[in-house]
């Protein structure tokens, strides 16, 4: 099985780039990192530190032990929590807002069982995805989950005006080893021209910044609000994408159910 180091020293593929400059800044001497490495790339006030077993009291479990002390517990030698630091380290923002909000909906209900809003948090937190568009022919393709129009006919038009940025650590584990049925939770949201022209650091700032202010709005609240999206049908992101009867699959690239949507414009 791939480790830690042969996946930074590897050609990254499309759907990791938004985790690449984390890479970059990721040096490791062994086949996993450890604590002190991840730290010294994530240079920030948080700090990642080894798993709290068994805890007793409330601000030992996971996301407290985050809100109040600025302590991830992660677990080493494990693609989940490695992800999940390398999320940390390319989201910063977002992140530290999903655990404010969560913890604080804790406080509020004051139950071990997840609230509305938690699910929907969880959700971005682990499997969220978020499409930046300058065309508001794709948005609206994506939006009415008409995946072949979106993903084969414009093509190109996609390909130009289109970025997808995944935030969700558990979607980069499972894109280690892809299976048809694999999708995102996704928001759309509108953008111009030139962020779309942009780095990958100007766009991961820009869905850092965003979302987390759209959580501290109250704009995103509910699992309706997030899109499936199958993303092995996004250009480039899986081989057999390539033939467009691979489009053709319809328990895969399924109709759109009656969910509410998310699309924001920017000026």
């Amino acid at each position: 099985m791939l480790t830690a180091k042969q996946f930074i020293g590897s050609n990254i593929q499309p759907a990791f780039q938004p985790l690449e400059p984390a890479l970059q800044r990721l040096a490791i001497a062994s086949d996993w990192p450890t604590y002190a490495e991840l730290n010294q790339a994530f240079a920030n006030d948080y700090q990642f530190i080894a798993p709290i077993k068994q805890p007793t009291e409330f601000l030992q479990r996971y996301e407290p032990c985050i809100h109040y002390s600025h302590q991830i517990q992660t677990r080493l030698s494990c693609w989940h929590d490695f992800f999940n630091a390398l999320v940390w380290m390319s989201f910063p923002n977002l992140k530290k807002t999903i655990t404010r909000c969560y913890v604080e909906a804790i406080d509020a209900i004051h139950s071990k069982q997840r609230n509305t809003l938690q699910h929907c948090l969880a959700q971005l937190d682990e499997c969220g995805i978020v499409t930046l568009t300058a065309s508001k022919c794709i948005a609206d393709l994506l939006a009415t989950h008409d995946w072949q129009q979106a993903f084969w006919h414009q093509r190109d038009l996609l390909l130009q005006s289109t970025r997808f940025v995944i935030i969700g650590h558990a979607s980069y584990e499972k894109l280690l080893q892809p299976y048809l049925g694999l999708c995102c939770k996704n928001i759309i949201i509108n953008v111009d021209d030139a962020l779309i022209a942009g780095s990958i650091i100007a766009h991961n700032q820009f869905v850092d910044d965003t979302l987390s202010q759209m959580l501290n709005d109250g704009k995103v609240a509910h699992c309706r609000q997030l899109q499936p999206l199958p993303i092995l049908g996004i250009p480039g992101w899986d081989t057999r994408n390539t033939d467009q009867a691979f489009y053709f699959n319809q328990q895969y690239f399924r109709s759109r159910p009656r969910v509410d949507t998310i699309k924001l414009e920017f000026d």
